[in-house]
């Protein structure tokens, strides 16, 4: 059964007065699927009150790993905790979480490297610069060893960039922290120095930082990036033939990424990419992979889907897919029912890991069903009439959602964010207004047609905000038109690609680019196919 169905067996059975078989389902749910979407509705309900407090801290551990703060700070208290050093962990990382920045900057005298680093975040945020750069100073002094010193150093740095321009502390502090932390998960230190100098006009020394990234980190994370911008250096300088090679090369290696399509887009070229890439990766042949496997259990897995029990039929294939770990083709196999089953999280994290690089590079044979599955399409109607309403573009409505929620209607963030397109309920009603419709109450929200219809009026009220924009009102959307409004102040809007990637939020720049990005991925994989909607 998936987390929806415990959640409505165990309504079931306390209704029927079978109190003690529903308590023990939503403690099995706690403890065993604290990452799940109904898990503040599970513990509303889960009998709490008979737990140890060696069960109730253990619990609490478990669901502050999953961002369930709330929760844990609950337990937390009913321990008497209060006043311990992991309760003030778990509630600065609530508040911030949560965007109650002026909440965390309350919590003084703190000793812990991790929670300073918190404060200095929030203060960021905040737009208190003294206490931001005071509090990175501090965790220098007190803690020179530890990592949180090596990055209070690229955080200053990443300050530097934007907040207060001054690239030569900026790139003095980004050496430093190389030096001590190294070049950071897949070179992210290495490729954020390059992009500093950038900035700074030293094109120079912005493509040697680029050449140090592509020979250690060859095909890693923001190589990308890297291309990218090496093209962008290259026409700046009048080079268009190198201009044309980094782009070429980028669009050949990396031909779904979000710097490929802006690449198409600076050349002329069509925005969609290509639907194979002749790269010399070949997809597996799924069927006679699966037949290789000479599995008799697949036949059930056949038979149960026949009769559309998809549930039963994924646990088979999983404990098929654990017996054959390198089957290519049990793996799409297990895949393709995780999303027909409703569970389409665990459908893109297996393919993900098991085709990675047709995922980054493309290839040749790729299935359509490969492309639906990573890229999942639901409540088509309800996009296409409301973005028709407001006259956007239906895929970069299904790009947001598919960002926000994953088309998981019951998702609520940390924020109190509800449904599809992840609703504020107390901004609700000024939307509503606004766009001339119905104001919903919270627990509407939940059902996708009302939130989409409220999500849209939003996003085509930033946008109005915004002056048409659309890459303003996407970040908008995510971050604020406060947040942006001050973006907009200290970057020039004359070239967009260097706006973009001067987004002081980590969390803003890269959900501008996938949006980016996936908007041109969903009109790839469905534009005139509606099979799957």
């Amino acid at each position: 059964l998936t987390e929806p169905e415990f959640v409505k067996l165990a309504t079931i059975l306390e209704k029927a007065g079978h109190n003690d078989i529903a308590g023990s389902i939503r403690m099995r749910l706690l403890t065993e699927y604290p990452q799940g979407r109904l898990t503040e509705q599970t513990y509303a309900a889960a009998p709490i009150a008979t737990l140890t407090d060696d069960a109730l801290l253990a619990l609490a551990r478990k669901l502050a790993t999953y961002d369930h703060y709330d929760e844990a700070l609950d337990l937390l208290r009913r321990v008497g905790q209060q006043n311990s050093r992991e309760y003030q962990s778990f509630r600065l990382r609530a508040l911030f979480n949560s965007r109650h920045y002026e909440d965390v900057l309350k919590t003084r005298k703190l000793k812990d490297p991790t929670l300073m680093l918190i404060r200095a975040r929030a203060a960021w945020r905040a737009d208190e610069p003294k206490i931001f750069l005071t509090t990175l100073k501090r965790i220098e002094r007190l803690y020179p060893r530890s990592p949180q010193a090596a990055e209070a150093k690229l955080l200053r740095a990443k300050y530097y960039s934007v907040d207060e321009p001054n690239l030569g502390r900026a790139i003095a502090n980004l050496e430093k922290g190389i030096k001590t932390a190294g070049s950071g998960p897949e070179g992210e230190n290495l490729w954020t120095l390059g992009w500093t100098y950038v900035l700074a006009k030293q094109y120079d020394d912005a493509l040697r930082i680029f050449d140090r990234y592509t020979q250690a980190f060859p095909d890693g994370d923001y190589r990308s990036n890297v291309l990218f911008w090496s093209a962008k250096i290259h026409e700046w300088r009048g080079r268009a033939d190198e201009r044309d090679a980094a782009f070429n090369m980028l669009l050949t290696t990396y031909p779904y990424s979000y710097y490929s399509v802006r690449a198409r887009e600076i050349l002329g070229k069509p925005v969609v990419a290509p639907l194979e890439v002749p790269n010399g990766n070949l997809f597996p042949n799924v069927d006679a992979e699966i037949a290789n496997a000479n599995e008799p259990r697949l036949d059930s897995v056949r038979e149960l889907t026949w009769l559309a029990l998809n549930r039963e039929a994924t646990v088979e294939m999983k404990a098929i897919a654990a017996a054959h770990p390198e089957n290519a083709g049990i793996a799409f196999k297990l895949a393709d029912l995780y999303a027909s089953s409703g569970e389409p999280f665990k459908a893109i994290i297996l393919l993900q890991r098991q085709f990675r690089p047709f995922i980054r590079h493309g290839g040749v044979g790729v299935p359509h069903r490969f492309w639906e599955i990573l890229f999942p399409l639901k409540y088509w109607e309800s996009i296409r009439t409301e973005a028709q309403r407001r006259q956007i573009d239906p895929y970069l409505i299904a790009s947001i959602i598919r960002q926000e929620s994953g088309f998981e209607p019951t998702v609520v963030s940390n924020a109190g964010a509800v449904g599809v397109m992840q609703i504020m309920p107390q901004e609700a009603e000024r939307i509503a207004t606004a766009a001339g419709i119905q104001t919903p109450n919270r627990q509407q929200l939940f059902d996708p047609q009302t939130n989409i219809a409220i999500g849209v009026a939003e996003y085509a009220q930033k946008l109005a905000v915004m002056q048409g924009t659309e890459v303003l009102a996407i970040a908008a959307y995510n971050a604020g038109e406060d947040a942006v409004g001050k973006w907009i102040a200290q970057a020039p809007l004359d070239d967009i690609d260097l706006f973009i990637e001067s987004i002081p939020y980590n969390e803003t720049r890269l959900y501008v680019k996938s949006v980016t990005r996936n908007r041109f991925e969903y009109r790839r994989i469905y534009e005139g196919v509606f099979s799957s909607s």
